[in-house]
C-alpha cells in the first residue's frame, strides 16, 4: 500500500508514491482521479475478458498508465497491480492541465500511446491466443524446460537435431533444449532473481528487450513464438510484428527479432 509519509512532493499536486510487490494501484471499475508514471519497478496492467483476468502489459521505468482517467471521468477500464516494489509518480488533474499548457508535445506522445494500446486491446479481444489446431497447447501441462546450467552450450541428445538461436554480430549462440516444451526470452532481473532461459541482456546494448519479453514453444520439428504481454519494442518473426498474445509459427532460417536484437533460428549442425 502507498504510504503518505513516503510521498516526496514534486509539485503542488504531484507526488511520488511507493508500493510493495503485489499491491493493487487501482482496480478495474474504480473511480479514476490520477495517472501514473513508473519511476522504478514493474506494474502489470490487467483486464477481465469474459471469465478470465488477462494480463495486457507489464510496464517498466519510464512508461505510464491510467492516462484515460485524465481525459474523461469514467471508471477504470483495467486494473494495475505491482509485479515488484515500485515507485510511481502520481499526476492528478490539476498538474495534467498545467502539462497541457506547458508541454503539449508530451501530451501528444501520450495520446499516440493511448491509441496504440486501444488498437492492441481490440486485437487481443478479437484473436484468441491459440496454437494451430493440430498442435497441443504447450503452455498447459508441458514439461518445464531444463535450467540454463543444463541447457547452456549443450547439443541435443538422443539423436534429435540441435536447434540454436544465433546472434551474428557477436557470434553468440543460444541452444534450445531438445523435446517439446517452451523457453522464455528476455533479460535477467537482478532484483527479483528472474532469469530467462535465453538471456539477451549481455548482447542488448540499448536495453530494448523486456525482462519477460516472449517465449518460444517447440512441438516436434515445429516452432512457435508468442509475445505474452505487450512489449514496448516489439517481437518479430521475419518482417511480421506479433500482436501480444498471438502465436506465430517460425521455421528454420527465419530471423526472430526481440526488441533491437536479431537472432537467426537454425540447426546447430549448420554452425561453423
Amino acid at each position: 500500500m502507498k504510504d503518505a509519509d513516503d510521498r516526496g512532493a514534486t509539485g503542488r499536486d504531484s507526488y511520488f508514491v511507493e508500493f510493495k510487490a503485489g499491491d493493487v494501484v487501482f482496480q478495474e471499475g474504480d473511480a479514476s482521479r490520477a495517472m501514473y508514471i513508473v519511476e522504478s519497478g514493474e506494474v502489470d496492467i490487467l483486464r477481465r475478458i469474459g471469465s478470465e483476468e488477462r494480463l495486457l502489459a507489464t510496464l517498466e521505468s519510464g512508461e505510464f498508465f491510467g492516462e484515460m482517467s485524465l481525459l474523461e471521468a469514467l471508471p477504470r477500464v483495467a486494473s494495475a497491480r505491482t509485479r515488484s516494489d515500485c515507485r510511481l509518480l502520481e499526476i492528478e488533474p490539476e498538474v495534467f492541465q498545467t502539462l497541457i499548457r506547458s508541454r503539449p508535445e508530451v501530451v501528444m506522445q501520450m495520446l499516440r500511446k493511448l491509441s496504440e494500446r486501444l488498437r492492441e486491446l481490440s486485437d487481443i479481444e478479437a484473436h484468441t491466443p491459440e496454437l494451430p489446431a493440430d498442435v497441443a497447447d504447450l503452455s498447459d501441462g508441458a514439461e518445464a524446460a531444463p535450467d540454463d546450467e543444463t541447457v547452456a552450450r549443450e547439443g541435443a541428445e538422443g539423436g534429435e537435431p540441435s536447434i540454436v538461436l544465433v546472434h551474428a554480430s557477436s557470434d553468440t549462440r543460444f541452444d534450445l533444449p531438445p523435446g517439446d516444451g517452451e523457453v522464455t526470452v528476455g533479460r535477467a532481473d537482478t532484483v527479483t532473481g528472474h532469469l530467462p532461459h535465453v538471456d539477451l541482456g549481455p548482447i542488448d546494448a540499448w536495453t530494448t528487450v523486456s525482462r519477460r519479453h516472449a517465449k518460444i514453444m517447440r512441438r516436434g520439428d515445429r516452432f512457435f513464438v508468442m509475445e505474452e504481454t505487450r512489449s514496448a519494442n516489439g517481437t518479430w518473426v521475419g518482417e511480421d510484428r506479433l500482436i501480444a498474445g498471438a502465436v506465430r509459427e517460425a521455421t528454420l532460417g527465419d530471423t526472430l527479432r526481440f526488441g533491437g536484437v536479431r537472432l537467426l533460428l537454425r540447426s546447430g549442425e549448420a554452425s561453423s
